[in-house]
């Protein structure tokens, strides 16, 4: 009952709901609660956490390989930590990672997606393995066609919460990065493309062989791939490593603005100074020789 009224509380504020969806792909690494149950149509996957905020107004742009802005995307799904936290704010980080994921679902395709989809920002505390979903609801026609309500693919960017979340994707190499992105949208690309024909063909040999279709001619854009990572994110903007570089770098440059300003200053009063003392002198000197000349 406390999750239903939160539930409520937090969709009445922030115009959030919920949805079941008829398919769900679940992408884990490293977790120890993967069991052998087929992940895509695992029933005990738990959608009821799954919080979406809709029409946000910073909407995120998804670029084509040549970095140019092709559409945008204003519904962003933000999962909740748990029943307790539900912090649906993103920040720059966060929205410019989104914003390559999406262009990454969009440019690893044969076509171009024309549904509306969201991209969805994995959150939660108790399953730090999944690092990324397809989720779907569709409703069948009665010519046998389906017709989709709502479409999400999911990353996950962050572990831990609070003080002790972190990016996981910090520490990596241009290269690294791109890989990691680049396989991870291919896979949920390769979901949606199969399952847009078949619902039911999720994990099948039809969905492999086009995964790896996807795979092969990604990888022969890599450098491609590449430069759109660096454009989006701006490189460094997560990393630790280069963070600490470039504060050693600010630094540098702010003693050595600093340096020079003081050898200004003390240059400019060293020359005042200097002026002072040689005015009187001079003064007296032509008093002087006047004097000396018999002039008054």
């Amino acid at each position: 009952m406390r999750w239903l009224a939160l539930l409520y509380l937090v969709s009445s504020a922030n115009a959030l709901l919920t949805y079941k969806p008829n398919i769900v792909d679940t992408y884990y690494v490293d977790d120890a609660r993967i069991t052998r149950d087929n992940p895509y149509f695992n029933g005990s996957e738990t959608v009821s956490s799954l919080i979406y905020e809709q029409n946000r107004q910073q909407a995120l742009n998804v670029y084509d390989l040549d970095r140019k802005v092709k559409k945008t995307v204003n519904n962003i799904a933000v999962e909740c930590y748990d029943s307790l936290h539900c912090d649906t704010t993103l920040n720059d980080v966060e929205q410019r990672f989104l914003s390559l994921y999406a262009s990454m679902v969009e440019s690893s395709g044969y076509e171009d997606i024309g549904e509306e989809y969201s991209i969805g920002l994995i959150r939660d505390k108790t399953k730090e393995g999944l690092m990324g979903r397809f989720t779907k609801a569709y409703t069948i026609n009665e010519d046998g066609t389906f017709t989709t309500i709502h479409m999400t693919f999911w990353i996950r960017l962050t572990r831990g919460y609070g003080n002790n979340r972190e990016y996981v994707f910090s520490g990596l190499t241009d290269y690294q990065l791109t890989v990691a992105m680049m396989e991870l949208s291919l896979h949920e690309r390769a979901h949606y493309d199969v399952t847009n024909y078949d619902p039911e063909e999720g994990h099948c040999d039809w969905y492999q062989a086009w995964y790896n279709s996807l795979i092969h001619r990604g990888i022969r854009k890599l450098e491609d791939y590449k430069k759109l990572t660096l454009f989006v994110v701006e490189d460094a903007a997560f990393s630790s490593a280069n963070d600490s570089v470039a504060v050693i770098w600010i630094v540098v440059i702010v003693l050595l603005v600093a340096g020079l300003a003081t050898c200004y200053l003390c240059a400019t009063r060293e020359a005042k100074k200097t002026s002072d003392n040689l005015a009187p002198t001079v003064a007296f000197s032509r008093v002087s020789r006047s004097f000396l000349n018999g002039q008054p």
